[in-house]
Formats: C-alpha cells, structure tokens, sequence
C-alpha cells in the first residue's frame, strides 16, 4: 500500500502539471502507479524499471514466491491457477479501491491483475541484474531488457575508512554481517555473530544503521558502522552474511566473495534460491540462529573448495558493459521512435 499507491495520486499531479509531451519520457519503479497511469492518462512513453526478478512472473522457470508453489515441478496450469488467485484474493482487493478511484476520477476504465501484467510499461521495461542470475523466459514481456545491476553509494567518512584499515589485520579477512533495511530478527542476531567469530578466531564487521541494535560494547574482534560501500567492505572480506536483498546478493558475486544468507520477506527468498542454484553461497532457515549453526555455516562456506570455485567463475561472468550506458540508449532508442 505505502509502495503502490502512498505517493500514486501525488505522482501523477506533479507529472500533469510539468508536462511536456514533445520532450517527456517517464521512468519509475514497476510500483510507481502514479506514473503508469500518467503515461495511460496523457499519451506519453513510459519506461518501467525492475530491481529484482522475483516481481517478473513466469510459469517457466518462476520465481520462488512463499507460500505459493511455483518449482519446475509444478504443471504450469496450477501456477496460472496461483497468480490468478493471489491476485483475486490478496493483491487486487488491497490496491483495488485507491487506485480505480483516481482512475475514474480522471476518465479512464477500471482494471484488475494490478501486479500481473499491467505494472510493466508496454513501451519500455528494463531490468537491473545479469542474465545469468534470470535468464528471460518465454512469457517474459518483448520489450523486457536486461541492463545488469547498477550500484550507487554516497561518499564515505574517511574517518571511518580508516578505522576500518586500522581494524583489519593484515593478510586476513574478516565476515561482513548485515541484516539489511529489514533489519535483525531480534536482539541477539548480532550477539550469536559476535560469538560464532570469536569461537571461529575470525574478525567481524558489522553493518548497521541503528547503534541501538548493535550489543555494547564490543569486544576487540568486531567493527561496527553504521555505514560502509558495500563494494569497499567486500573487497576487505572472506564472507557476506546478509538477509537476500537484491543489492547485496549480486554485489558479493561481482566481488568474488561466497555469501551466507538468511531470508524473510519480499524478494529475498527468490534470491536466495537464485544464490543456491548458482552455488555460490548457503541458507539458513531460522530466523534466530544459533551459534553453533552460525560458526558450523561460516565454515562449511569458507572450507567448500566448489562453492569458492564457483564465486572466481562468477565473478568472471559479469558483464564488462556500463548498465548505465545501457539504459540510457534504451531510454533515447525508445524516445527517438516515439518522436518520429
């Protein structure tokens, strides 16, 4: 509701009134439901942008979308059969009044399936990760394009990069362990860490935006920050122990760093399904995990010659091309058709 339409009816007023249809081309999330309906409402072209492929449905090779039943063993009727009901009787009713109301308010025809098909532009969609992590499939959308992912990072303290420095010792690298914007499933996630590093001799960092969740105070082998590039502290790092999130998932591989991750919500477990069947990284189920479980993971990961193998080959596989500059000739291709 606060993705979908929070800022729907906000969104599309600021494009009505800014409006220049000889030289205006929309770009928005595949949620942004205020620019999917101004581009329907005045004629303009739309480019649609997708971070994760878990929102990319397909009764191919589909995506892992808990509790639904969607593996290649599943008939691909019965998956038509779930997308059909999840959006009948969970997706639709939810967006349904908020977003058929501005659309009557402002003449133009009501609609269902809001995330089935509608939700991706039909004049350009461009998705933020490799090939190889998703490979298209038949029923993708035609016009559907793989740019790769694109990073961004604000500037770093430089104070902080060189506590870092200083806390690294030289010829080892530490565990990184970030629970991501979902944050830890409960208060001792970051203690478990703490104690399954010490028993592993290992150093840790650990990521997080709230002090209030980081255990104090810390014991010599850990290094806390509320901020880091996450490009920077992998390059510093043996492993990643993250919650599944897109950026962090296909950021270690680029990095040649194997990964350990704990899923809960949205794309993350489709993610983390991608990182099993790529090898190049391990699952842990509970939410709550031990320190016995987490410092047995740690090494199983870290002594698992395939899984290491598989990172230096991934890693390889990236592509060499700029997914900026990739988006942005779709953008010009698509917007100099339009304009002839």
């Amino acid at each position: 509701m606060w993705g979908a339409v929070g800022k729907m009816r906000q969104t599309f007023e600021i494009v009505s009134q800014r409006l220049n249809k000889c030289d205006t081309m929309l770009v928005a999330a595949c949620i942004g439901f205020g620019a999917r309906i101004a581009a329907e409402k005045l004629g303009i072209l739309l480019a649609t942008v997708v971070l994760s492929p878990f929102v990319i449905r397909s009764v191919h090779q589909s995506p892992a979308i808990p509790p639904m039943m969607l593996g290649d063993w599943c008939p691909q009727l019965f998956k038509r059969l779930q997308y059909w009901f999840a959006d009948q009787f969970v997706i639709d009713p939810l967006l349904k009044s908020d977003i058929q109301s501005l659309r009557s308010e402002i003449g133009l025809p009501p609609l269902s399936r809001f995330l089935h098909r509608w939700c991706f532009s039909d004049d350009l969609t461009w998705a933020l990760f490799p090939e190889f992590f998703a490979p298209p499939q038949p029923d993708w959308s035609a016009n559907l394009h793989l740019t790769g992912s694109v990073s961004w990072d604000p500037p770093t303290d430089s104070l902080v990069v060189q506590a870092l420095d200083e806390f690294l010792k030289p010829g080892k690298k530490p565990i990184v362990v970030m629970a991501g914007s979902a944050g830890p499933e409960s208060p001792q996630f970051y203690d478990s860490w703490i104690q399954a590093a010490k028993r592993l001799d290992c150093q840790l960092t650990l990521l997080e935006k709230n002090p209030d969740k980081v255990p104090t105070p810390l014991p010599d082998h850990v290094f806390h920050a509320r901020y880091f590039p996450i490009d920077q502290v992998l390059n510093r790092s043996a492993l990643v122990a993250h919650g599944g999130g897109v950026g962090a998932t296909l950021r270690s591989p680029q990095s040649g760093v194997p990964q350990i991750l704990i899923p809960k919500v949205n794309d993350q477990p489709d993610n983390t399904n991608r990182v099993q069947k790529l090898g190049v990284g391990k699952v842990i189920r509970q939410k709550n995990p031990t320190v016995d479980q987490l410092a047995s993971m740690v090494t199983e990961v870290l002594d698992d010659p395939v899984i290491l193998a598989n990172c230096q080959k991934l890693q390889a596989a990236f592509p060499q091309t700029d997914p900026v500059s990739l988006a942005c000739d779709l953008i010009e291709s698509t917007f100099a058709r339009y304009r002839k």
